[in-house]
This record gives C-alpha cells, structure tokens and sequence, in this order.
C-alpha cells in the first residue's frame, strides 16, 4: 500500500506541467522606451510570436498615457482597466540604451562606437505582480545595432520561458472566486449552475443568493480569474457577457454576445536582409523579409513592386535595383482588412573597385636585395585591406599609402601583385616584374710561370698537370686565390725524376 501512495503522488506531480501546459497563453503588450525601440521591439515581438504568445500592438492603443501613468504608480485598478479595455494580460515594460561613447577612424573613414543596454520586466495586469525582471548589456563598445537585435531576442527568449512556465502554474492552483450574474431568469439560472457542475475545472460552487434577476455564487476554480471567464463566456445557454471584474470577483449579464470587432491592428513587417548600413557591391540585391497578421496577409509591396511570398508564409522575397551611392529599401504589408505598416532600411551600393598602384619597385626594376620593402597607393572610399603577394599591407604615413616587406628566396625574376578591396568586395589588382641579384661577382687571380729542363726529352708536371716543354722550355698558370704552393715534377728519357716545391708568398 505505501508503494501504491508513493507511485500516485509521482503520478500527480509529473502530470501536473502536462495538465498546465493546455491553457492558451496570454495577451502581452511589447512596451520599451528608449533608443531604437522600433527595431527591438519588433524583434520582441517576433519571438513572442513564435512562441504562440498573442499580442497586443501598442499603436493600436487609444491612449498611451493611460499605460504611462498605470506603469509608474503601479495601481492595481489602472492596470486592470488596461486588460478590460484592451485585453491585454501581460505587460512586458522595458528600456532599450544606446549611449555614444566615441569616435574612431578606420581606413580614413569614421566610426561611432557605443554602448548596449536593454532591460525588462514582465508585469501580471490583474495583480501587478512582477513575473520576472532581467537586464543585459553587450561587454564591449560597438557601432552596429545588430547588437541591439541580439539582446533583444535573448532577453525575449528568457522572458516567454518565465511567462510560459508563471502561466502553466498559476493554471494549476485552485481559487475561490465570486461570480455575479444579472438580467438572469430562474431558467438561465439553472442552466448556468448545469453548465457550472459540468466544467472540468469548476471544483465546487456554491448560490449565496437569488434576487432580482441577480444571481451571485462562490466558485472554486482550477486556475485563474482569466480562465474563469473564458469558461463563462462559453456558455451557449444562457449566453453571457462581461459587465466588470476585480481581482477575485466576476460581474456579467445575460445577453447577446458582443459583435466581433473590426480589424484594426496593423501587421508587422520587418525586413531581414539586407540590415540598415549594409555596403553592398552587386546592381540588383535579393531583398528578404517576413510580413505577419493573425487576420493573413493580403499583399507585400517593397520599393513599390509586389513581393512574392515564400511559401506559405510569413517570408517573402523580392529583387530591388541599387545606384551608386545611397537606397533606401521600403517594405509595405497590407492585411486583409486594409491596415497597413511598413519597414525601411537604407543601405549602400559601391561597384566601384579600388585604385590601385605599386609606388615601389618600379617595374622592370634590378634590385641587389632579397628583402624589398614594397610601397602600394590604393584609393577608395570604403576600402577593407591591401595585401601584396598574399601579405596584408600596413598603412603607411603617407595618405592612401601602404607598405609590406617581402622576402624573396633567390636570385631570378618575379612578378609583384598588389590587391585591394572593399568592404563592399570590389577587387582590384596591380602588378609590377621585377629581377633580384643579390649575388656579388666572384674574382680570380692567375700568373705565368716558366722554367727549363736541360735533358731532351724529358716531361714536366706542374701541380700534377703536364705541361708541353718545347725546346727545353715550359710554362704553366696557377690560380693564386686557390693555391698555396706549386709542385713541379721533371721526369728524363731514362726516367730520372727531379721534384721541387716552391711556396706562394715566400722564398
């Protein structure tokens, strides 16, 4: 039996984040303030989406001072007429920063550089409860606002795992709630308790009072006031609306279900390649980007030409045309109910490659050195690097100037090939030939000798080479840089032989 017990109670607390798990998700308002709000929030929102998160767009608010004041006092009240007026469950309230830090200068061209900060907290509207609060800052300066973009979906992703896992369990605790009913017969009023007695999650309930087509009762619920409600408002017969609610009491009528309400929301746009400041080399760019709307899509306009969507959504796709210089890339989504918003990047075309010369060698040059310092001009307003023969360039203190030492392993002729190119991959090329002859001349010195020998006939060797002996006479070369002493060797008819040695350089 104590087996039995103990398998039950792992049973109900595995089982619980299952049960947990089938409540929707709520309806989060994606709030920041601060520097380039628009592209981190979109990227909020994009997470959350993806997440199945509902969202409310805060341009749809009517007015936006009233989430200002609900924020900063914190009041239960201003928060709850958020979610009554708006839907709105969660509110995800942030700050984005942005601070200059400073200047730099790379290539002759100027840089800003700055610092990443982006904060949030996720806030329950009906109990102003703080779900989960978390800040990130980038560790280093930067001067793209990609940074930005990274921060936001990382904090996006902690924040809709915290608000996923706060839901799931709040779906599973148990409260009692009072829930008033007006406008109500004694026929609907039966009904309504059937329907209450056959909820899943309707534990007990229990009718305090009856009066004046008044109806009030305490339920206990598994779940929160919100689940409550949409149980409510599922009721066919009678059928049932909202009049008012407070944190722990329900106040409807019985009535006709209000109309569905018109779209208002605008979809979101946002264009995913090419990013803003972008340098790009090509005439034509592949613009890619990603449109959504709970109502669809009707049409995707990008520098005023229709997209094509890929598949079924939400990417599309569409080729823009680039001039020298400065473009801006428009991007236009349109639902089906009319509401429209757009996106916009500006980015850069440079099809122009560097120009490029070799100051030093000079072409056809004859250098007597192996190690030549190689000096490069090359030109252009976004140039990247210079190498030269596959060895990156410095800059030298010249302008546009840039200098490599290179190493050559041996006498003969090479060619020098400078490259530059910029940050858009423009290449260019210069080439010079040059000979290296490090090789100093070599130099010999030989001197004549002569001599006699008194016996017709005889034969002579000078340092073991014979030399002619004509009449008694002879003579020989030796190379005096090479030898230090000379053996001569006189051999007669009768093979007599006569060797004398004289050193060089002494008697």
């Amino acid at each position: 039996m104590r087996k039995l017990a103990v398998l039950c109670l792992l049973v109900c607390l595995f089982s619980t984040p299952l049960l947990a798990g089938t409540r929707p998700l709520p309806r989060v308002l994606v709030y920041l303030k601060g520097s380039h709000t628009d592209l981190v929030q979109g990227t909020v929102e994009e997470v959350l989406l993806a997440q199945n998160f509902k969202l409310k767009d805060r341009d749809q608010l009517r007015n936006i001072k009233e989430v200002d004041a609900a924020l900063a006092s914190g009041d239960k009240n201003k928060l709850l007429a958020l979610k009554y007026r708006y839907g709105i469950e969660v509110i995800l309230t942030g700050k984005v920063n942005w601070i200059f830090s400073n200047e730099r200068e790379v290539y002759g061209r100027t840089y800003r550089y700055y610092r990443a900060h982006i904060s949030m907290k996720a806030i329950v509207v009906d109990t102003a409860q703080v779900i989960y609060s978390k800040s990130l800052r980038f560790p280093s300066e930067t001067s793209t606002t990609r940074v930005l973009v990274r921060l936001g979906k990382k904090l996006a992703l902690l924040m809709a795992k915290k608000i996923r896992a706060f839901w799931a369990k709040a779906a599973f605790q148990n409260a009692t709630f009072e829930v008033v009913v007006s406008k109500c017969d004694y026929t609907q009023l039966s009904a309504l308790e059937r329907y209450l007695k056959a909820g899943s999650k309707v534990l007990r309930f229990a009718r305090r009072s009856f009066l004046k087509q008044t109806g009030i009762w305490d339920v206990v619920y598994k779940g929160n006031r919100v689940d409550l409600e949409r149980y409510l408002l599922q009721c066919s017969s009678p059928s049932l609306k909202v009049v008012r609610t407070t944190a722990n009491r329900i106040e409807l009528e019985v009535g006709k279900a209000a109309p569905k309400p018109r779209d208002v929301v605008a979809p979101k746009v946002q264009i995913l390649y090419p990013s803003s400041g972008t340098i790009l080399k090509d005439k034509v760019v592949q613009v890619v980007g990603r449109a959504q709307d709970q109502g669809g899509i009707a049409k995707v306009l990008v520098n005023g030409k229709r997209a094509t969507v890929l598949g079924k959504g939400p990417n599309f796709t569409a080729s823009v045309a680039l001039k020298e210089g400065k473009n801006t890339i428009r991007a236009v989504a349109y639902d089906k109910a009319g509401n429209s918003s757009q996106a916009s990047v500006m980015v850069y075309s440079d099809q122009t490659a560097p120009q490029v010369s070799v100051l030093y060698p000079m072409d056809g040059s004859k250098l007597p050195r192996r190690k030549i310092t190689v000096v490069v001009k090359a030109v252009d307003r976004n140039l990247s690097k210079v190498s030269i023969n596959g060895v990156l360039a410095k800059k030298a203190k010249i302008k546009n100037t840039f200098s490599a030492l290179l190493s050559f392993p041996k006498d003969g002729r090479y060619t020098i090939v400078a490259v530059g190119e910029d940050i858009a991959g423009n290449r260019s090329t210069a080439s010079v030939k040059i000979q290296v002859d490090a090789t100093p001349p070599k130099v010999s010195f030989k001197v004549w000798i002569n001599g006699t020998v008194d016996k017709p006939g005889s034969r002579v060797w000078v340092n073991g080479v014979e030399v002619p002996v004509v009449e008694g006479k002879w003579k020989a070369q030796i190379d005096i840089m090479r030898v230090k002493k000379v053996v001569i060797i006189a051999v007669d008819p009768s093979g007599n032989r006569t060797v004398t040695v004289k050193k060089l350089g002494g008697n």
